[in-house]
């Protein structure tokens, strides 16, 4: 099985046990006889690692941003989607060490299975390669450098949908805790939003607030604009 050009240099500069250890979902490790390890260790490590490399880059390149807007923006960066979106554009379910339950429940394509071995693999690389090469890593995969023209200091996806919201004539915007899920030190929680009496998007994150934020984001996807809604 070939490596896409982003896993190529990882692959080649890690041990191969610690690259198979990155890989390794807990499901394999309960189905193989004589497996000891799987990633959750290297996913605790790297998901540090990961708000560290981001939260540098964001202090030294965008000097006119506040704290609170910062973490808005790391937020988005390390969060369960974002990261399976990283892990699917660089062909890293290809590669995962999955017990066969889990496989046949579409596992290469899960997005908290995506992420969690994003982490463990930026884990591992800090722990072989250091600092200095694992902020390359996670520049390159996350594209730090674009940061700046996707965001803005006014996208508060909470605050936007509660203004869409009260301008369309939905009221206040209801956000429910649908489940929390996973080990203490990597939960997941998926939130729903409610307008009005109907439903309109569910979203997950590491937190409840991110997940809440998760759900804003998707909702404003689904709702007219300022200029159809007046009919224009």
């Amino acid at each position: 099985m070939t490596v896409r050009y982003h896993l190529e240099p990882l692959a080649q500069r890690l041990p191969p046990a610690l690259w198979q250890e990155a890989l390794t979902h807990p499901s394999w490790r309960h189905e193989e006889p004589g497996s000891s390890v799987d990633n959750q260790r290297l996913e605790f490590l790297g998901d540090a690692v990961l708000g560290l490399v981001v939260a540098e880059w964001l202090y030294q390149n965008q000097a006119d941003w506040d704290e609170g807007f910062m973490t808005q923006i790391r937020a988005g960066l390390v969060n369960e989607a974002n990261l399976a979106r990283v892990a699917s554009r660089i062909g890293l379910g290809e590669h995962l060490r999955l017990g066969r339950g889990v496989e046949l429940e579409g596992g290469r394509e899960r997005p908290s299975i995506l992420a969690d071995a994003l982490e463990a693999l930026v884990g591992a690389s800090y722990l072989e390669l250091g600092l200095v090469a694992t902020r390359r890593l996670v520049w390159d995969w996350l594209q730090l450098g674009s940061v700046k023209a996707r965001s803005s200091p006014g996208q508060d996806y909470k605050s936007q949908l509660q203004e869409t919201a009260h301008r369309l004539g939905y009221g206040i915007p209801k956000y429910t805790l649908v489940s929390r899920e996973g080990p203490d030190h990597s939960p997941r929680f998926c939130s729903r939003v409610t307008l009005g009496d109907r439903v309109r998007a569910e979203g997950c994150g590491r937190s409840k607030r991110g997940a809440e934020k998760e759900a804003a984001r998707l909702a404003l996807e689904q709702l007219p604009t300022e200029q159809d809604s007046s009919g224009r």
